[in-house]
């Protein structure tokens, strides 16, 4: 009888939807993706003071202070799950370091407290600019399928599935077959 061998790979089973894998200390993964979300935001808001010129009189609360707010923010959000958690930061973040939507300046300056910040929808992230681009896409996606005529004669439909199934099995239709159904 063979002998089983154990595999040299140490898989960890993951528990479904959670984003933690067995054996982990939840509360250890919790924490480091909580600091690595406070210090990722710290960053973005860094960037953009250097970029936009921000200065310290400007600012209503600093970096620092803001980033806490967010995170415990988020975190009262998703503390259930680690995943959505970490896609929505993702976003935010995303949304924040883009320099068209002014999300950080306003955060910084007081316009817009963090907590409208964090109930934004997905979709209200994107700049006003991506939104008009996408919604001349859309426009145009639209004109161009209503512009397409049908087709007004048989023969000029187009012949997709060329397979025919019957009762004796499974062959190509007599329409490819046949050369007197050539169009």
């Amino acid at each position: 009888m063979a002998r089983r061998q154990k595999s040299s790979v140490n898989g960890k089973k993951t528990v479904p939807d959670a984003g933690i894998a067995e054996g982990d200390d939840p509360n250890d993964i919790w924490d480091k993706t909580r600091v690595a979300c406070r210090e990722g935001m710290q960053k973005a808001f860094a960037k953009i003071i250097r970029v936009a010129g921000i200065t310290e009189k400007e600012q209503v609360k600093t970096p620092k202070d803001i980033s806490k707010q967010y995170e415990e923010n988020l975190y009262k959000r998703f503390n259930s799950n680690l995943i959505q958690y970490r896609q929505r930061f993702r976003k935010d973040l995303i949304a924040m370091r883009n320099p068209d939507t002014e999300f950080a300046e306003n955060l910084l300056t007081g316009e817009m407290a963090v907590e409208q910040f964090c109930a934004m929808k997905e979709s209200e992230l994107i700049s006003k600019k991506q939104k008009k681009e996408n919604q001349e896409l859309l426009q145009k996606e639209l004109r161009n399928s209503i512009a397409k005529k049908p087709p007004t004669k048989l023969s000029e439909v187009e012949v997709q599935n060329t397979i025919v199934r019957d009762k004796w099995g499974i062959s190509e239709s007599a329409a490819k077959v046949d050369p007197r159904f050539d169009n």
